[in-house]
């Protein structure tokens, strides 16, 4: 996880089908955000796993459209934090999608914890559009390599 360059998925762990995923990521020991969120009790703020498991929704259509579109977080309709989330905890995140329409997807996802526990859940609605530019579309693209996808179609 990266948090300073918005790069919260480590891993692709599973993509084998065209409406889920499953994913990794690793919470950095020290970032700048946990400087104020909280000094001597550091937390991810609910936000960033809100937008972790859009990431993981938005590679879901994008993986399996080759990067013809971008996926963009558009509205949150739920999210719910069971548990706190520290540095150095690894999580997983599985995301399904529970409907396609027309410019836009709604998907459900968890994350969980090494134990299995779930930490948050969502159901999000995410835009989806053409790439601003070449640039943003190989960036992304590159980006899904390094977390493990092999760059084909599903």
């Amino acid at each position: 996880m990266n948090i300073e360059y918005n790069q919260l998925i480590d891993r692709i762990i599973e993509h084998n089908s065209l409406d889920a995923i499953v994913c990794e990521s690793e919470v950095p020991e020290r970032a700048p955000i946990f400087e104020g969120h909280f000094p001597g009790n550091p937390i991810i703020p609910g936000v960033i796993l809100i937008e972790m498991m859009a990431q993981a929704g938005g590679y879901i259509h994008m993986l399996s459209k080759n990067f013809e579109e971008m996926a963009y977080l558009a509205t949150v309709r739920s999210a719910k934090f069971r548990s706190f989330v520290t540095p150095n905890q690894v999580l997983t995140i599985r995301s399904k999608i529970a409907h396609h329409g027309d410019g836009y997807l709604i998907c459900k996802a968890k994350i969980y914890d090494a134990t299995g526990a779930v930490v948050a859940d969502s159901e999000l609605m995410l835009k989806l559009q053409r790439f601003a530019n070449e640039q943003m579309r190989s960036h992304i693209k590159n980006i899904a390599l390094q977390a493990g996808w092999k760059g084909h179609d599903l």
